[in-house]
C-alpha cells in the first residue's frame, strides 16, 4: 500500500503507516486489506481460536439434540402420542430464550432495543399466524393432529416470538454496520433458510405435511421475507437509529485524518 503508484490509494502518513503495523503484530484487521466480512472473520478466528472451537462445540451439541428430539416427536406422534410436544416444545422454548439473552449480551443492547426485539418478536408471530392461515386455506399445509391444544399453541407462539426477538437484534446489527444491503441480504437468507428450515422439520416430525411442488415452496418464501421485512420494520421504529453503535459502519479515512500526529514525525 506504501508503494501504490496513485497518490490517493498510499498511506497519508507516518502514522497511518504505525497503526497499520501495530494492528498487524496485533492480529487486527489492517487498512492496506480489503475489508471483507471473510476477512475480518479469518482475524478474529486468529485471535480467538479456543472461543470459535467452543461456540462450535455448543452448537454442534444443540443440532444433535434437537435432531434427536425431533425424530423422537415424529415416532411419539405415529402414535398419536400428544404428550410428548409439551416437553418438547419447552425444551425449544428454553434453548431460544437462552439463544437470546446471550445475543442481547453479545450485541449490547440497552432496553430501549430490548424493547424493540421483543415486539418485533411479536409482529412477527402475528403476521406469521395469518400468513399460515392463508397459506393453510390455499391447501398448501395441513396438520396431522386434528387440533392443537391452546397450551401447546401458546407455548410454540412463545417460542417463534423468542426467535424472532434474536433475529430482529442480529438483523439489526447487520443493517447497522452494512446499511440497507445488510438489511435486504438478510431478508433474501430468511427466504430461503426459512422455508428449507421449516420443511425440514416438518418432514422429520411429520406434524405437518407440506403439499408438493413449487408454489407452495415460493409461496413460503414470500411469507417468510414479509414476516422479516415487517420484523425489521417495528425493530427500527421502536430501537430507533443507533448512531452511537460501536459495531456501526466507520469512515477509516475519517478515522486517519482525525489521528493525532506525532511532533517531529
Amino acid at each position: 500500500m506504501a508503494l501504490r503508484k496513485e497518490p490517493g490509494r498510499r498511506y497519508s502518513s507516518v502514522e497511518q503507516l504505525d497503526n497499520d503495523l501495530s494492528r498487524h503484530l496485533d492480529d487486527l484487521p489492517i487498512c492496506a486489506r480489503p475489508n471483507t466480512v471473510a476477512y475480518r472473520f479469518q482475524k478474529f478466528v486468529s485471535r480467538n481460536p479456543a472461543v470459535v472451537a467452543a461456540v462450535g462445540l455448543i452448537v454442534a451439541t444443540l443440532f444433535a439434540g434437537i435432531t434427536t428430539t425431533l425424530w423422537q416427536e415424529r415416532l411419539a406422534l405415529r402414535g398419536q402420542q400428544r404428550s410428548v410436544l409439551t416437553p418438547q416444545l419447552a425444551l425449544y422454548t428454553y434453548v431460544d430464550v437462552a439463544i437470546f439473552i446471550a445475543a442481547a449480551y453479545l450485541t449490547r443492547a440497552r432496553p430501549r432495543r430490548l424493547a424493540g426485539a421483543a415486539a418485533a418478536g411479536v409482529a412477527f408471530v402475528l403476521v406469521g399466524l395469518v400468513l399460515a392461515r392463508e397459506t393453510f386455506s390455499l391447501g398448501w399445509w395441513r396438520l396431522t393432529l386434528t387440533e392443537m391444544p391452546p397450551f401447546l399453541g401458546s407455548l410454540y407462539a412463545a417460542d417463534v416470538s423468542c426467535w424472532a426477538a434474536t433475529l430482529a437484534l442480529v438483523s439489526w446489527r447487520i443493517t447497522r454496520r452494512f446499511g440497507w444491503r445488510g438489511q435486504a441480504t438478510v431478508i433474501a437468507l430468511a427466504a430461503v433458510w426459512g422455508p428449507a428450515r421449516d420443511f425440514v422439520a416438518a418432514t422429520m416430525t411429520e406434524l405437518i405435511v407440506i403439499t408438493p411442488g413449487w408454489t407452495p415452496v415460493l409461496g413460503w418464501a414470500i411469507c417468510w421475507m414479509l414476516c422479516v421485512a415487517i420484523l425489521q420494520g417495528v425493530m427500527r421504529l421502536l430501537a430507533g437509529p443507533a448512531r452511537t453503535d460501536p459495531l456501526a459502519r466507520l469512515n477509516r479515512t475519517a478515522a486517519w485524518q482525525t489521528t493525532p500526529s506525532v511532533p517531529g514525525a
